[in-house]
């Protein structure tokens, strides 16, 4: 399963994707519960559902332009009007 337009997750989000995909999830480090729980679950969506990380959501009508200088697309087929549905 994809989905057009997810191109960029956070660098927080980025580098725990990449401690637990490269180094696993057994050894001794710094990385705290709720962040070694996040690891998990992309690591899941990664490698099982075949998802790309991203971030998504329904745009208020006044915050449009924002999301738009942010390079966040907007894919139409999921908007609900007036909410406009935009990824990264």
């Amino acid at each position: 399963m994809s989905f057009p337009g997810l191109m960029q997750i956070s660098s927080f989000a980025s580098a725990v994707l990449e401690f637990v995909l490269d180094q696993g999830d057994g050894q001794e480090n710094s990385v705290t519960l709720e962040e070694r729980y996040y690891a998990q679950t992309l690591r899941f969506a990664v490698k099982t559902l075949k998802l790309r990380p991203g971030f998504c959501l329904h745009s208020l009508p006044g915050a449009n332009g924002f999301y738009r200088s942010l390079k966040m697309v907007n894919v139409p087929e999921h908007n609900k009007e007036p909410l406009l549905y935009f990824e990264q």
